[in-house]
């Protein structure tokens, strides 16, 4: 097998689908074996067509001088594997959050939401007894949604200003707003 895949390798690198074919399907148990102790069952085909598209791409790079055919397509073989690794936990963290952060906020009761808008409302109405400077900055923090650091950026402010304003306004509206029941 070793000199049939180094003569293979060759004539990939020289553009013979032919012979990528007959590489690729001498190799295949090889890239499989690999694959099977790196990934996830469910990623093996999608890094087995990445591994196929570098074998392709890389035939050229292959130096029969510093390793076999069966060593340098394993060791592509790894770090495709390594690299779709990587790209698919972070993939999945990322859906993970995601799936996580929709389930939160379809989780919340009715009354929950009710509280939030009655809370809302009594804002409202006593957000307009804050001077214009606090006030702004609180509807851009509370009803927005920015955080202080994108106010002082939009508003081209100091940070220390906009957090002691808006420190400042929730106090304000503490006093305003009555007790929790």
């Amino acid at each position: 097998m070793r000199q049939g895949l180094t003569r293979l390798l060759h004539r990939v690198a020289d553009g013979d689908t032919v012979a990528y074919n007959e590489f690729y399907e001498a190799a295949r148990p090889l890239i499989q074996a690999v694959l099977r102790r790196t990934l996830y069952k469910e990623d093996f085909d999608a890094a087995e067509q990445e591994i196929a598209v570098a074998v392709w791409q890389e035939a050229r790079k292959f130096d029969r001088s510093r390793a076999s055919a069966e060593t340098w397509v394993a060791m592509i073989t790894r770090s495709r594997a390594l690299d779709f690794a990587r790209s698919s936990a972070s993939k999945r963290r990322t859906e993970k959050a995601f799936a996580d952060t929709q389930t939160e906020m379809h989780e919340e009761t009715p009354s929950a939401n009710f509280a939030k808008e009655e809370l809302r409302q009594m804002m409202h109405q006593h957000i307009d007894k804050l001077p214009e400077a606090q006030r702004t900055l609180v509807e851009l923090s509370f009803f927005v949604g920015l955080s202080q650091r994108e106010i002082a950026k939009a508003l081209d402010m100091p940070l220390g200003t906009v957090k002691t304003r808006i420190r400042s306004a929730f106090q304000t509206l503490a006093e305003l707003l009555p007790p929790p029941a």
